[in-house]
Protein backbone atom coordinates (compact mmCIF):
# COMPACT_ATOMS: atom_id res chain seq x y z
CA UNK A 1 0.00 0.00 0.00
CA UNK A 2 0.96 3.41 -0.63
CA UNK A 3 -0.03 7.24 1.42
CA UNK A 4 -0.67 10.69 0.53
CA UNK A 5 0.26 12.45 3.34
CA UNK A 6 -2.03 15.34 4.39
CA UNK A 7 -1.56 18.38 6.65
CA UNK A 8 -4.66 18.90 8.97
CA UNK A 9 -5.74 22.35 10.17
CA UNK A 10 -5.28 23.58 13.33
CA UNK A 11 -8.84 23.21 14.67
CA UNK A 12 -8.48 19.56 13.21
CA UNK A 13 -5.66 18.80 15.59
CA UNK A 14 -7.06 20.63 18.43
CA UNK A 15 -10.94 19.38 18.13
CA UNK A 16 -12.05 16.55 15.35
CA UNK A 17 -11.76 12.84 16.32
CA UNK A 18 -9.78 10.47 13.72
CA UNK A 19 -13.74 9.19 13.20
CA UNK A 20 -14.62 12.30 11.70
CA UNK A 21 -11.63 12.85 10.34
CA UNK A 22 -12.02 9.63 8.34
CA UNK A 23 -15.75 10.80 8.05
CA UNK A 24 -14.72 13.90 6.13
CA UNK A 25 -11.73 12.73 3.66
CA UNK A 26 -14.20 10.24 2.12
CA UNK A 27 -17.35 12.41 1.93
CA UNK A 28 -15.03 15.01 0.15
CA UNK A 29 -12.73 11.97 -1.75
CA UNK A 30 -16.41 10.58 -2.77
CA UNK A 31 -14.28 6.83 -1.68
CA UNK A 32 -16.18 5.42 1.10
CA UNK A 33 -13.94 2.42 1.72
CA UNK A 34 -10.39 4.73 2.04
CA UNK A 35 -8.10 4.10 4.77
CA UNK A 36 -6.72 6.72 7.07
CA UNK A 37 -4.08 6.66 9.59
CA UNK A 38 -4.03 9.82 12.15
CA UNK A 39 -1.15 9.04 14.73
CA UNK A 40 -2.61 10.39 17.88
CA UNK A 41 -3.22 8.89 21.26
CA UNK A 42 -5.65 9.21 23.40
CA UNK A 43 -5.69 12.00 27.05
CA UNK A 44 -7.03 11.30 29.92
CA UNK A 45 -10.59 13.18 28.58
CA UNK A 46 -10.80 11.31 25.41
CA UNK A 47 -9.40 14.30 23.22
CA UNK A 48 -7.53 13.11 20.66
CA UNK A 49 -3.69 13.66 20.62
CA UNK A 50 -1.36 13.55 17.90
CA UNK A 51 2.13 12.13 18.00
CA UNK A 52 3.27 12.76 14.60
CA UNK A 53 2.71 16.86 14.19
CA UNK A 54 -0.72 17.95 12.55
CA UNK A 55 -0.32 15.03 9.68
CA UNK A 56 -2.32 12.55 8.68
CA UNK A 57 -1.95 9.45 6.26
CA UNK A 58 -4.20 8.65 3.54
CA UNK A 59 -3.91 5.51 1.33
CA UNK A 60 -2.90 6.45 -2.38
CA UNK A 61 -5.00 5.29 -4.73
CA UNK A 62 -4.39 5.96 -8.81
CA UNK A 63 -7.46 7.92 -10.25
CA UNK A 64 -8.26 9.94 -6.90
CA UNK A 65 -7.76 13.70 -6.67
CA UNK A 66 -6.77 13.99 -3.65
CA UNK A 67 -6.61 18.27 -4.00
CA UNK A 68 -10.27 18.09 -3.35
CA UNK A 69 -9.11 17.60 0.54
CA UNK A 70 -7.15 20.81 0.57
CA UNK A 71 -9.07 23.71 2.31
CA UNK A 72 -11.80 24.09 4.97
CA UNK A 73 -11.82 23.51 8.62
CA UNK A 74 -10.12 20.06 8.82
CA UNK A 75 -7.29 19.49 5.50
CA UNK A 76 -4.75 21.94 5.03
CA UNK A 77 -2.86 20.78 2.15
CA UNK A 78 -1.71 17.71 0.38
CA UNK A 79 2.49 17.34 0.47
CA UNK A 80 3.66 17.67 -2.64
CA UNK A 81 7.06 16.67 -4.36
CA UNK A 82 9.80 20.09 -5.06
CA UNK A 83 10.47 20.90 -8.39
CA UNK A 84 8.50 21.87 -11.68
CA UNK A 85 5.95 18.51 -11.10
CA UNK A 86 4.57 19.37 -7.82
CA UNK A 87 3.01 16.06 -7.77
CA UNK A 88 1.46 14.44 -4.93
CA UNK A 89 4.09 12.83 -2.32
CA UNK A 90 3.59 9.12 -2.41
CA UNK A 91 4.86 7.21 0.81
CA UNK A 92 5.73 3.60 0.68
CA UNK A 93 3.91 1.81 3.50
CA UNK A 94 7.42 0.92 4.60
CA UNK A 95 7.84 5.22 5.59
CA UNK A 96 4.18 4.52 7.21
CA UNK A 97 5.02 1.78 9.42
CA UNK A 98 8.07 3.62 11.00
CA UNK A 99 5.36 6.39 12.14
CA UNK A 100 3.20 3.27 13.37
CA UNK A 101 5.57 1.43 14.93
CA UNK A 102 7.02 4.72 16.46
CA UNK A 103 3.37 5.48 17.81
CA UNK A 104 2.63 2.15 19.24
CA UNK A 105 5.83 2.32 21.55
CA UNK A 106 4.42 5.51 22.81
CA UNK A 107 1.15 3.18 24.09
CA UNK A 108 3.61 0.84 25.81
CA UNK A 109 1.35 0.29 29.44
CA UNK A 110 2.99 0.04 32.10
CA UNK A 111 1.22 -0.42 35.41
CA UNK A 112 -1.09 2.70 36.61
CA UNK A 113 -1.23 3.73 33.28
CA UNK A 114 -4.77 5.27 32.66
CA UNK A 115 -6.75 3.36 29.57
CA UNK A 116 -9.47 3.92 27.24
CA UNK A 117 -11.63 0.60 26.81
CA UNK A 118 -12.38 1.00 22.86
CA UNK A 119 -14.12 -2.54 22.36
CA UNK A 120 -15.93 -5.48 23.87
CA UNK A 121 -19.01 -4.83 26.53
CA UNK A 122 -16.99 -2.09 28.86
CA UNK A 123 -16.16 -0.22 25.54
CA UNK A 124 -15.96 3.67 26.83
CA UNK A 125 -14.71 2.91 30.13
CA UNK A 126 -11.58 3.91 31.80
CA UNK A 127 -9.44 1.58 33.62
CA UNK A 128 -6.15 1.24 35.47
CA UNK A 129 -3.36 -0.97 34.03
CA UNK A 130 -2.56 -3.51 36.72
CA UNK A 131 -0.62 -5.57 34.34
CA UNK A 132 -0.22 -6.72 30.63
CA UNK A 133 0.90 -10.25 29.93
CA UNK A 134 0.47 -12.50 26.69
CA UNK A 135 -1.68 -9.81 24.91
CA UNK A 136 -4.13 -9.44 27.83
CA UNK A 137 -4.25 -6.48 30.30
CA UNK A 138 -5.42 -7.19 33.83
CA UNK A 139 -6.70 -3.64 35.03
CA UNK A 140 -9.54 -1.88 37.06
CA UNK A 141 -12.14 -0.13 35.65
CA UNK A 142 -13.37 2.76 37.41
CA UNK A 143 -17.30 2.88 37.03
CA UNK A 144 -18.71 5.57 39.10
CA UNK A 145 -17.66 4.91 42.70
CA UNK A 146 -17.42 1.23 41.99
CA UNK A 147 -14.05 -0.62 40.60
CA UNK A 148 -14.75 -3.73 38.64
CA UNK A 149 -11.25 -6.22 37.88
CA UNK A 150 -11.40 -7.37 34.37
CA UNK A 151 -8.79 -9.22 31.87
CA UNK A 152 -9.47 -8.03 27.95
CA UNK A 153 -7.44 -8.36 24.96
CA UNK A 154 -4.91 -5.52 24.59
CA UNK A 155 -5.65 -4.14 21.46
CA UNK A 156 -9.16 -3.46 23.15
CA UNK A 157 -7.12 -0.33 25.14
CA UNK A 158 -5.61 2.78 24.07
CA UNK A 159 -3.31 4.46 26.89
CA UNK A 160 -4.57 7.97 28.00
CA UNK A 161 -1.58 10.28 27.55
CA UNK A 162 -0.75 11.46 30.99
CA UNK A 163 -1.72 14.83 32.10
CA UNK A 164 0.98 17.11 32.55
CA UNK A 165 0.61 20.12 35.74
CA UNK A 166 0.96 23.34 34.16
CA UNK A 167 4.21 24.93 35.89
CA UNK A 168 2.69 28.46 37.85
CA UNK A 169 5.55 30.49 37.79
CA UNK A 170 6.74 32.28 41.60
CA UNK A 171 7.76 35.38 41.99
CA UNK A 172 11.29 33.83 42.40
CA UNK A 173 10.88 33.05 38.76
CA UNK A 174 9.51 36.73 37.44
CA UNK A 175 11.74 38.71 36.77
CA UNK A 176 10.64 41.33 33.96
CA UNK A 177 13.80 43.76 35.01
CA UNK A 178 17.16 41.27 34.76
CA UNK A 179 18.22 44.16 37.77
CA UNK A 180 16.28 43.30 40.38
CA UNK A 181 17.22 39.28 39.57
CA UNK A 182 19.77 38.88 42.51
CA UNK A 183 21.08 36.33 40.81
CA UNK A 184 22.25 38.58 37.66
CA UNK A 185 24.63 41.12 40.24
CA UNK A 186 23.77 44.00 41.22
CA UNK A 187 20.09 44.94 41.89
CA UNK A 188 18.57 48.38 41.82
CA UNK A 189 18.77 49.28 45.32
CA UNK A 190 22.99 49.08 44.71
CA UNK A 191 23.00 45.50 46.63
CA UNK A 192 25.52 42.50 45.47
CA UNK A 193 23.23 39.90 44.11
CA UNK A 194 24.30 35.69 45.37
Amino acid sequence: MEWVVVQLTSYAEKHISTAELAREMRRRLATPDLELFYPSIEDVVGKHVSTFAEYAFIEYRPGIDYSELEGGDFFKTILRNQGADKAIQILPDQEVDKVRNSTEREQILNPGDRVRILQGPLKGNVGKVERELDGQVSLTVSMGEIGQDAIIPRHWVRPMKKKTSSVVPTMETIHPNPLDDPRHGVGIDGEQGD
